[in-house]
């Protein structure tokens, strides 16, 4: 049995659950937070070989920000299936001290197979979903600055520990480990793109191959802690 609740943002008020077997009237509230990690990653000479890495071959991210739609808890509690979904549109610098997300209401217990997914939903404006800006040194040390820009609906899932909900309030720290997004990017990649303007742009409609690789990497990004 399967159990999914709306939670809106502007009611997270106590919540009813319907299910075979009586529920805890003890609640906890859960908030979410981002924490993003990592700002530099390695590119390797190519995606098999680990150990040819130069200083000088890194990607660092100095700037972005995400876009987040909604977000699902998605959970095991003695053996039922529950899901509580937070739908709220907010966006985070990624590079500055994450604001709550939003919060929803669980019952007490202690969750297992926890999952977090969240939705990020294409738009017509110019604030899109995922945005990152930065610098590519090459192998001969010359600096290219570095956009890489996601306008369409994608979901990123990021898994945790078993979570014990109680009384008190916690929060879900999700973990965004920015180097991940290059896992798999080789120098020969880099060495194919296209400059606009000096600059390395991937976007749907700007190196469209490698911005399709690193798409694939979105569910190896991250993780969540949840702590009090």
């Amino acid at each position: 049995m399967k159990i999914k609740l709306l939670i809106p943002f502007f009611a997270l008020t106590a919540l009813t659950i319907a299910s075979c077997k009586k529920e805890s009237d003890v609640s906890g509230k859960v908030s979410y937070k981002i924490n993003p990690t990592n700002f530099t990653a390695s590119v390797l000479s190519s995606t098999k070989d680990s150990h040819s890495i130069s200083e000088a071959n890194t990607i660092t991210w100095t700037s972005g920000n995400i876009s987040i739609s909604e977000i699902d808890f998605e959970a095991k509690k003695e053996g039922m299936e529950f899901e509580y979904e937070l739908k709220r549109l907010v966006t985070v610098d990624l590079f500055n001290l994450s604001p709550i997300l939003g919060s929803v209401t669980i019952p007490e217990g202690t969750y297992d197979e926890v999952e977090l997914k969240l939705d990020l939903r294409k738009t017509t404006t110019d604030a899109v979903p995922l945005i990152l800006k930065g610098h590519y040194t090459n192998p001969n040390g010359v600096v290219i600055p570095i956009e890489f820009s996601c306008n369409e609906d994608i979901e990123v899932k990021v898994e945790a520990e078993n979570v014990v909900v109680g009384s008190s309030d916690q929060i879900g720290m999700i973990n965004l480990q920015l180097n991940k997004f290059l896992k798999n990017i080789s120098l020969s990649d880099l060495g194919q793109v296209t400059k606009t303007d000096g600059k390395i742009i991937i976007s749907s409609t700007s190196n469209a191959g490698l911005y399709n690789k690193i798409k694939l990497n979105f569910d190896f990004i991250g993780d969540c802690d949840f702590e009090d």
